[in-house]
């Protein structure tokens, strides 16, 4: 069994319309996420992190921690975290596949809004931040990130935390290649409709541009 490779049990998404597919697959990424978390606290109980040696100077094992414990929590943090980017990845196929629907479709009939009829937000999702800039062929272009969405959820980041911006930056520099998922509030039209919209974004180097996103993002 390679433990670098997502496990076999990990439910996959197939049979699954793009939404349905979402929404288990968001769930999943919840469920990892709690016990991954569950797990990191186990470390922290024996005062280790995934780097700290379990074996003494001179090749024996630690006496003052438990050395088993520890290694079968790390064997199942580093499995989960590989279930964790598969199921990241799934989230990005199948968001992909959900926003080409909803293009094929129109794009006001596809967010649920029919003429100057509002579908509003999450009322427990509070914006803030806003997009005040995109360049062209970068990772938050390819995202689908538009000037003027207003941030609610960038990763783990939202209202409560993001410490005027510092705790977003943070997740961008830990999250280089990898998908993050974010949710944004975005103008429909003249009249002022608005729609919540769920978009992954993959920060990276190397694409042209400065920075990883590629966007210039100002606190509300």
């Amino acid at each position: 069994m390679d433990l670098h490779n997502p496990s076999d049990s990990l439910p996959l998404s197939n049979g699954y319309s793009p939404s349905n597919a979402l929404s288990a697959l968001s769930q999943q990424r919840h469920d990892l996420e709690e016990e991954l978390s569950a797990l990191v606290s186990v470390l922290e109980s024996h005062n280790v992190d995934m780097n700290t040696p379990l074996i003494t100077p001179d090749g024996f094992p630690r006496s003052d921690i438990d050395v088993a414990q520890v290694r079968i929590t790390r064997t199942r943090i580093i499995r989960l975290r590989n279930d964790l980017k598969a199921v990241m990845s799934r989230i990005e196929t199948a968001l992909y596949e959900h926003h080409a629907r909803l293009r094929e479709r129109g794009s006001v009939s596809a967010i649920g809004i029919a003429g100057d009829v509002e579908r509003k937000p999450d009322p427990n999702g509070i914006a803030f931040a806003v997009v005040n800039n995109i360049v062209e062929r970068s990772p938050a272009y390819e995202a689908g990130l538009v000037k003027g969405d207003k941030i609610v959820k960038f990763g783990s980041v939202h209202a409560g935390n993001h410490q005027k911006l510092a705790r977003l930056a943070s997740v961008v520099q830990e999250n280089e290649n990898s998908p993050i998922e974010i949710t944004v509030i975005r103008d429909i039209d003249e009249a002022q409709a608005r729609a919540e919209v769920n978009l992954i974004l993959t920060p990276r180097q190397g694409w042209g541009g400065r920075g990883m996103l590629g966007c210039h993002i100002l606190p509300l």
